[in-house]
């Protein structure tokens, strides 16, 4: 998903959950809940409201898969899911 919103970025192309649900066949609200740890750590931005959508939250060569797994791995361990 981030790859997504950094290459709609890139396009200049405003990225929305709605999007993002249909390329990948879920509904909206699943890509939200999803696209949270991602927003709350500041790797993605959202913003709500006409002309809202998601947007990196911060520079594309700044996010690393390392740094994506550790968000995912703290969500797992708060979660209480196992790794």
């Amino acid at each position: 998903m981030v790859l997504s919103v950094a290459l709609a970025e890139h396009d200049d192309f405003r990225c929305t959950s709605q999007m993002l649900a249909e390329g990948l066949g879920t509904n909206p609200s699943l890509i939200r809940k999803l696209l949270f740890p991602l927003s709350r750590d500041g790797l993605i931005r959202p913003s709500v409201g006409k002309g809202g959508g998601l947007r990196l939250g911060r520079a594309a060569d700044r996010i690393t898969p390392a740094r994506r797994l550790s968000v995912r791995d703290r969500e797992q361990s708060d979660s209480g899911h196992p790794r």
